[in-house]
């Protein structure tokens, strides 16, 4: 998506030196690269679901909610045969702010819960705190099936698991061939928090 988008926006710009959009005008020149995108986005995710399974990964951060939400509307698999997961940003750290953003999150993607939501970075303080006991409230009003965070450590998850009602059900980190948090992972062995890898495959290098 992200070479499609390029290709959209500047091949007309540097190649025909954006002559030709005289005729229909910028604004509608924007309108159509969003609609061709997120018809990509339909196809790209109706093609992962059926090859690799019903599982999505996304986050407020990386701003393509709303395209996921569309993908999975019209792919026309059933939603209990999906899991979606999103993760909260930084700047949305606080109870009544986290609440606030999972509303937003729900809305964009189109769905009644979230399988799985995660606090995307612990943060420079201790705003993980009032943060994941919003998690536990909309956990016990049934929007979230599993909690978790991500690129915790394992002082870290010691502390919010010291401070909470319900702990982590998951900590998503990097993991690969080439990098192994072996304190975390075990940390998280012992203490029954699945770990889940992103980057497993190191960008593909």
């Amino acid at each position: 998506l992200k070479v499609a988008a390029y290709y959209l926006v500047f091949t007309p710009l540097s190649t025909w030196g954006g002559d030709w959009l005289t005729g229909i005008g910028w604004n509608e020149y924007v309108v159509l690269v969003v609609s061709m995108l997120l018809n990509f986005a339909t196809e790209f995710l109706y093609d992962r679901f059926v090859v690799f399974g019903g599982s999505i990964d996304t986050a407020m951060f990386y701003h393509n909610e709303e395209s996921i939400g569309k993908g999975i509307k019209e792919c026309g698999i059933p939603r209990e045969q999906l899991y979606i997961t999103t993760k909260l940003w930084n700047d949305d750290h606080g109870y009544e702010k986290t609440l606030e953003a999972f509303s937003g999150s729900l809305k964009r993607l189109g769905l009644t819960y979230i399988d799985e939501y995660l606090i995307h970075w612990p943060g420079f303080d201790e705003s993980y705190l009032p943060t994941w006991k919003a998690f536990e409230k909309l956990y016990q009003d049934g929007l979230i099936r599993v909690i978790g965070v991500s690129n915790f450590t394992k002082p870290l998850l010691q502390h919010l698991i010291d401070h909470c009602a319900i702990k982590p059900m998951v900590n998503q980190v990097e993991v690969h061939p080439l990098f192994q948090p072996n304190n975390a992972i075990n940390f998280c062995q012992e203490n029954g928090i699945q770990v889940e890898a992103w980057r497993p495959i190191v960008r593909g290098k």
